[in-house]
C-alpha cells in the first residue's frame, strides 16, 4: 500500500470513529448484523445532502454537501463501507455497547478504545 494510500485511509478511520462519536448514527451498529437495516438508515441520511465530484490536486474527490451532521457522518461511514468491503470494521464494544470503528488489521477488534487492555494488565476482565 502506498503511503499516499496509507494516509487516506487513516484519515477515513478516524473520520468514522469521530462521525459515530458526534452524531446519533451510533444506534445504526445495533441493528448489525442486518446490513440492509443499517443501509436504509445510512441512505436515510445522506437523502439530506448531495454528493458532488471534484477536481483536486490532479484527481477527483467526491466531495459530500449538507448542513446536516447525521447526513455528514453517514458519509463518513458510507466511505468506510465502500472502501473496506463492508460493514465488518463497524462495531459495538462488548464491554460497554458504544459503537466504534474497528481499527485492528484483521478487523479482529472487540472493544472501543476505552475498554482495551493496557500491556500490563491481566488477560482476563473482572
Amino acid at each position: 500500500m502506498s503511503a499516499r494510500r496509507c494516509e487516506a485511509w487513516s484519515h477515513v478511520l478516524i473520520n468514522a470513529e469521530r462521525a459515530l462519536a458526534v452524531s446519533s448514527l451510533g444506534e445504526l451498529v445495533a441493528l448489525l448484523p442486518d446490513e440492509h437495516a443499517v443501509t436504509e438508515v445510512l441512505n436515510e441520511h445522506l437523502a439530506q445532502g448531495s454528493a458532488v465530484l471534484v477536481p483536486e490536486k490532479g484527481c477527483w474527490r467526491l466531495r459530500y454537501e449538507s448542513s446536516s451532521v447525521p447526513a455528514q457522518a453517514a458519509f463518513t461511514l458510507a466511505k468506510l463501507v465502500v472502501l473496506d468491503d463492508g460493514f465488518a470494521r463497524v462495531k459495538q464494544c462488548a464491554r460497554c455497547r458504544r459503537p466504534f470503528i474497528d481499527q485492528t488489521s484483521a478487523r479482529t477488534g472487540k472493544r472501543c478504545a476505552e475498554h482495551l487492555r493496557s500491556p500490563g494488565e491481566n488477560r482476563r476482565y473482572p
